[in-house]
């Protein structure tokens, strides 16, 4: 089973810190036992053979990664594409070795750097074993992160061990080497015996033609890295390696970023995003907006929090030869901005378009741009032409791009998904599903030993402007006779109105919520509490509603007694930080909802969409409501509200409220378990380590409130604890436990 996008995310952006790893932190000890004359040939070999690495890997991410995202595809065809990619991998190492000998001719003081060199590449063979393109494409990043964080952390400790001298800096790529090739291998063990997949060599027939069908994607992948690498390599050429040394050092502390955002999550995105593409069911501009605002926020966070570290870890661990490093990384960081742009219109969506030559054409002009402006300013102006080439190509990249997108109708402003309340819900589909003339409307109401609150219910379903079609009540009480005898009176009291009463194995809020959306027979489904009086438009306006717009999520307006309608702009939406609005009565539209109100809301009800009800969530107060809003959110649907129709609702004694004011301690971490289970259940492991701090503030003054009834200094200081360990049992599906 594939697993959450963020889970994928978390594991990608582990294994490519772990790609990093090495540089990163081996670079302080590397500085200091190599001189910068070898320090700068380690870093000059690297630069050449990513190269030849990128020719290995031919941009499979992308290109079978693509091709595994189709869902026509059979087992036995994804064991041939996985035969064919790792045969084409391995057959390009080989063809690599004998172009990168010859080159080495042309290479300064190659005698004196030969087993630098030669140790490099070996890295090339690793990549070629490396099968990681397909669990990319199924989605399963997680199972293989632990194949990636042993081995690699074996060898990165071995850097500190068998390194010594300028005699022993060959034994730094080796190393490297080695610990991809062994998790490689680890990886491939894993597609073996968990996929079912089985290697097998194909013909050099079927090798010349991945090779061909894969060119395009190839060339981009060669490009995007040979235009921001050339520069490098000049500088080696037109300067000396000690420049080389200072300018990768800054390169390297500026690829944190994309090590920590841009690899995992583009990577990670790339086949979901290309089933939402290639499907027709999501707006390309909704999708191209959200996810570049979400990017970008994501980004310029990391940079806030570890750019003030960088001139730190730069004194502390580099010789003051490398004190140029520090502006070479801010020289990057408006780079790094242009990037995300650029790397969201190329990868996500054009190559998802299969426009692989658009993006070939742009990718050949950058590289050009940033060869010429480089080979023209490093002479002038050292390591800053460098940059001078990037921000060349960079920004024809960003011009090229931009005017594709708008030209095509793919790309367009809309600031309404650059607001953070609207990162927190998933994204809405845009399809016309296929609709039912004049479709039936059911009301469901589920009740439990409360008949005095029906008779003024039943007033305002008599006074409808538009009557229902069915009513479907899902009565719980446990006497068996009083069920029938309520049931005889609804029906009597509702003439003309066919009335249904579908049983359940044991009283639960959810399960009789779900059980009745189950039951209802129209397609148009509005759910109702039973203590409410409706306005006399209510079911006309649901109606008109749900048909106009029929992937809304709909909640309307909700009034209890006192309540005053108010322009409130924040409804229904649980804030990054822990913070809920409930605002239900408000004067205002909204949309981006983090929950519906459980009291009314309404939807239709496509074909293969299940409005489930998750029947473990416990307590009477927050309960259902955001876990059933973002279930629905991920199928589709756009959680919205309208301040129209208002519902007065009359909350009864041993209700919600009534439950809340006398065992406030038990209903808040019963609401905040509630909270964790589905954080859990939906992959938001982000958004339980952010909210936890407020839960923890939820709980002190939860504390001080219950202090004034709760006799005994040791219990309630143990409340934010209980509170906070609430919300995290909810997390691991653990039982609540009392205080």
């Amino acid at each position: 089973m594939a697993q959450t996008f963020t889970s994928n995310v978390r594991a990608n952006g582990i294994l490519q810190f772990l790609n990093l790893a090495f540089p990163v932190i081996s670079l302080p000890f590397l500085a200091h036992v190599l001189s910068p004359e070898s320090f700068g040939a380690v870093n000059f070999f690297s630069f050449l053979v990513g190269n030849f690495s990128l020719v290995v890997q031919y941009g499979f991410e992308y290109s079978a990664t693509r091709k595994l995202g189709d869902a026509q595809l059979t087992p036995s065809q994804r064991a041939e594409l996985f035969s064919e990619v790792m045969s084409t991998k391995i057959f390009l190492a080989v063809a690599s070795f004998f172009l990168y000998l010859p080159l080495l001719a042309w290479v300064a003081d190659i005698q004196e750097y030969a087993p630098i060199a030669l140790a490099t590449f070996a890295i090339t063979f690793s990549f070629a074993l490396n099968p990681l393109w397909y669990v990319l494409g199924v989605q399963e990043m997680p199972k293989v992160v632990w194949r990636h964080l042993i081995p690699k952390g074996i060898f990165l400790s071995l850097v500190f061990v068998v390194i010594q001298s300028d005699q022993d800096a060959y034994r730094y790529p080796a190393l490297i080497a080695l610990a991809i090739g062994t998790s490689s291998i680890a990886t491939w063990h894993w597609i073996t015996q968990h996929q079912g997949i089985r290697w097998k060599w194909v013909s050099f027939d079927q090798i010349f033609k991945t090779l061909k069908q894969g060119f395009f994607v190839f060339g981009v992948s060669l490009l995007s890295v040979f235009y921001q690498t050339i520069g490098a390599l000049l500088l080696a050429q037109l300067v000396d390696y000690s420049t080389v040394g200072t300018y990768t050092l800054g390169w390297r502390v500026m690829n944190l970023y994309p090590a920590l955002a841009l690899v995992p999550v583009l990577q990670a995105l790339f086949p979901r995003m290309g089933e939402q593409i290639r499907s027709g069911k999501y707006s390309i501009p909704h999708l191209l907006n959200r996810t570049l605002s979400q990017l970008l926020a994501f980004v310029l966070t990391l940079m806030l929090l570890l750019t003030p570290l960088v001139p730190w870890l730069l004194r502390q661990f580099f010789d003051p030869a490398y004190q140029d490093a520090w502006y070479i990384y801010l020289g990057f960081l408006p780079f790094i901005l242009l990037n995300c742009w650029n790397q969201l219109l190329a990868n996500q969506l054009f190559l998802n378009l299969s426009q692989d030559k658009l993006v070939f054409r742009g990718y050949a002009v950058a590289s050009m741009f940033a060869l010429g402006i480089s080979w023209f300013a490093i002479p002038l102006v050292s390591w800053a032409g460098v940059l001078w080439g990037l921000y060349g190509a960079e920004g024809f990249l960003a011009l090229y791009f931009g005017y594709q997108a708008v030209q095509s109708g793919k790309f367009r402003w809309h600031a309404s998904e650059w607001l953070p309340k609207a990162w927190l819900v998933p994204m809405g589909r845009q399809d016309l599903p296929v609709l039912v003339e004049d479709p039936k409307i059911s009301l469901i109401i589920p009740t439990y030993l409360r008949p005095e609150v029906w008779p003024p219910l039943v007033q305002s379903i008599q006074a409808q402007t538009k009557l229902p079609d069915e009513v479907v009540v899902i009565d719980q009480h446990p006497d068996g006779a009083q069920r029938q005898q309520f049931q005889t009176w609804l029906t009597a009291a509702l003439p003309g109105i066919p009335c249904v009463f579908p049983m359940i194995e044991r009283p639960n809020r959810c399960l009789a919520k779900e059980t009745g959306l189950r039951a209802a027979s129209g397609p148009l489904k509005v759910l109702i509490d039973d203590d409410v009086i409706l306005h006399p438009d209510f079911i006309h306006f649901y109606s008109a509603h749900l048909q106009a717009h029929p992937w809304d999520l709909l909640t309307t307006q909700l009034l209890e007694p006192g309540v005053v309608p108010e322009p409130k702009r924040q409804v229904a939406r649980y804030t990054w930080y822990g913070y809920f609005y409930l605002n239900h009565h408000s004067s205002l539209p909204s949309s981006h909802l983090s929950a519906v109100t459980g009291a009314c809301f309404g939807f239709y009800h496509h074909a293969g969409i299940v409005p489930q009800m998750d029947a473990n969530l416990v307590g009477q107060g927050i309960k259902e409501e955001v876990d059933f809003t973002y279930t629905m959110a991920q199928q589709g649907y756009h959680p919205v509200y309208r301040p129209a129709v208002p519902t007065q609702h009359f909350p009864q004694s041993g209700g919600n409220q009534d439950a809340k004011a006398r065992h406030l301690v038990k209903w808040m971490a019963e609401a905040y378990y509630n909270f964790g289970w589905v954080h859990q259940k939906h992959g938001l492991l982000h958004l339980q380590i952010l909210r936890t701090p407020y839960v923890y503030f939820i709980g002190i003054r939860t504390m001080l409130r219950a202090a004034k009834t709760t006799p005994g200094f040791k219990v309630w200081v143990q409340i934010p604890g209980y509170v906070v360990g609430a919300f995290w049992r909810g997390y691991f599906h653990r039982s609540l436990t009392t205080l």
